[in-house]
């Protein structure tokens, strides 16, 4: 009785902890700088975008986008912003999937920690991540040596998955990030009483 009741207990522990397992898939991973101007020219505010395709040769394949955005109106917070898609490789077509949640973290550190997550436009989630947690992930994607992760549980989803990758750059797109934070920086300071 005792055995029957120990390999029972073995399989739910092995089910319980299957519902919560992770898929780690390699992934191609491209940073790119972000600018915000008003209608008006006036600079807003700058930002990283991280584009996350999933490795492979089949003709659709899963695409993540993260970007953290800071404000000249708001520079106490930055704004997460993450969208899962399907893409076409053959047509190029994008398609928009729905997230339940998700994260983003350089590996081997915590996921920022995001708050006030909200929906967004075309199935994205919006969240709220402090200035100094987001200013050191955005340092570490800067450097182009740190693999990033970015885990997500698409809509409806059982498991988790995580992509993946080092950044890659354009060439000028980290100097052209630092420009941008380092005017975001200046305004900033004349801003202040």
């Amino acid at each position: 009785m005792s055995i029957r009741r120990d390999i029972s207990l073995v399989v739910l522990v092995l089910a319980a902890s299957s519902a919560h397992a992770q898929t780690l898939e390699k992934a191609f991973v491209r940073a790119e700088p972000l600018q915000y101007s008003t209608k008006e020219g006036k600079f807003r505010g700058c930002g990283v975008n991280i584009k996350v395709l999933q490795e492979g040769t089949t003709a659709t394949r899963d695409y993540f986008t993260v970007s953290i955005n800071v404000w000249l109106d708001n520079p106490s917070f930055a704004l997460v912003k993450s969208a899962y898609k399907r893409a076409a490789m053959t047509t190029g077509v994008v398609v928009p999937s729905g997230l339940d949640r998700s994260w983003t973290r350089i590996k081997g550190l915590d996921p920022l920690p995001q708050t006030g997550v909200t929906a967004g436009d075309e199935q994205a989630l919006l969240s709220w991540v402090g200035l100094k947690e987001a200013m050191e992930y955005v340092g570490s994607v800067m450097s182009g040596k740190e693999e990033l992760q970015v885990g997500f549980y698409a809509k409806g989803a059982k498991l988790e998955r995580v992509f993946h990758g080092v950044p890659k750059w354009d060439e000028g797109a980290i100097d052209a990030v630092q420009a941008c934070f380092d005017e975001l920086s200046d305004r900033l300071g004349k801003q202040k009483p």
